[in-house]
């Protein structure tokens, strides 16, 4: 699964990549330890010129319970085709989830070890989600979940899953533009191998109280 990342970057490093504006009035936050539930950064097909900030965790929209979000941070390539809380956004509602790094946890025995995993090319990292909206309670909630895959070759040693990332700008216009569930089922591919780096973090980023650029800092 993919349960924490990183975001972290400029402005004029996101308009020279993804060519997007910030919502008008905004300025950029960076976020070194997003947890599900949490506002963070999407490009969706509804707004592609637009970087915007939804919630992290899926909340259908006819869902009774907002809290349901919290359950539904992924969604797997293999059945997000299927499943009902996926169904309809895979075909109709995309977005590209923005960050720099993700967080994942490398099993030894009892042990965990943190490693930040990110493109190798220097990019930003670009993952494959789909969003939803939510009304009730006076409130609308714009929602979102990422994608996850079967390992690639660098991952396979970390976890058996891994972010649907999109390494480039093909990739990423045809996640907002596709419609065709043929062609969409195409997208949902394990990445190629060898386009991420990674390096072990300190047990900091275990906890969402600890935010901070520290959490990048590699550990020996």
């Amino acid at each position: 699964m993919c349960g924490r990342y990183s975001f972290s970057t400029t402005k004029a490093k996101i308009k020279v990549q993804l060519d997007v504006q910030l919502e008008s009035g905004t300025e950029l936050i960076h976020n070194y330890n997003i947890a599900p539930t949490q506002q963070a950064y999407v490009i969706s097909d509804l707004a592609p010129g637009i970087l915007q900030r939804f919630q992290w965790g899926l909340i259908p929209s006819w869902s009774k319970d907002p809290k349901m979000g919290s359950k539904l941070i992924n969604a797997r390539a293999e059945t997000v085709l299927e499943k009902p809380s996926f169904r309809l956004p895979i075909r109709q509602q995309r977005c590209l989830v923005v960050a720099d790094s993700f967080y994942e946890w490398q099993k030894e025995g009892r042990a965990k070890t943190p490693f930040r995993i990110f493109p190798s090319n220097g990019q930003l990292l670009v993952m494959g989600g789909i969003w939803d909206t939510w009304q009730g309670d006076g409130k609308v909630i714009h929602s979102f979940s990422i994608i996850t895959t079967a390992p690639n070759q660098e991952m396979r040693p970390i976890h058996d899953r891994m972010p649907l990332v999109l390494p480039n700008r093909d990739s990423q216009k045809s996640w907002l533009e596709e419609r065709n569930p043929a062609a969409i089922a195409e997208l949902l591919h394990t990445p190629e191998d060898w386009i991420l780096d990674m390096y072990p973090v300190s047990t900091a980023v275990n906890s969402v109280r600890n935010n901070g650029e520290e959490l990048h800092d590699t550990i020996r």
